[in-house]
């Protein structure tokens, strides 16, 4: 199984949420159900409308795909990216006011930014 790493923009939001899978149109199936924010029904509508729309492998790249999804009447753009998944060294913090484990800890949890409008 891949690591395929899901940037969403939705609704003025960006998500960026993981999901490990066998195929990249297997990853769009599941990566509705890591959105939280939404409420079940439009969970369920941002699902069946990934699961019917192919990924679209970007032309000249390797292992990036996007799609689209309407729902009730609002689009969201999805890119997501594959990649070796290989254990990296903890890196060493240089003083004590600096923690590695505590960032790394953050960045594994599921995290919304804000979107810009320019």
């Amino acid at each position: 199984m891949a690591l395929f790493t899901f940037v969403i923009e939705f609704r003025g939001s960006t998500m960026i949420r993981q999901v490990k899978a066998a195929s990249p149109q297997t990853a769009l199936k599941h990566v509705a159900a890591k959105l939280d924010g939404l409420d079940a029904r439009s969970r369920l509508e941002f699902s069946r409308a990934l699961s019917e729309d192919d990924a679209t492998e970007m032309k000249g790249m390797r292992n990036v795909w996007c799609s689209s999804a309407s729902v009730r009447r609002s689009l969201a753009l999805v890119h997501f990216v594959t990649a070796e998944v290989r254990k990296v060294p903890r890196l060493r913090a240089r003083d004590d006011s600096f923690s590695v484990r505590k960032t790394t800890a953050f960045l594994k949890e599921p995290h919304e930014c804000p979107s810009i409008t320019l």
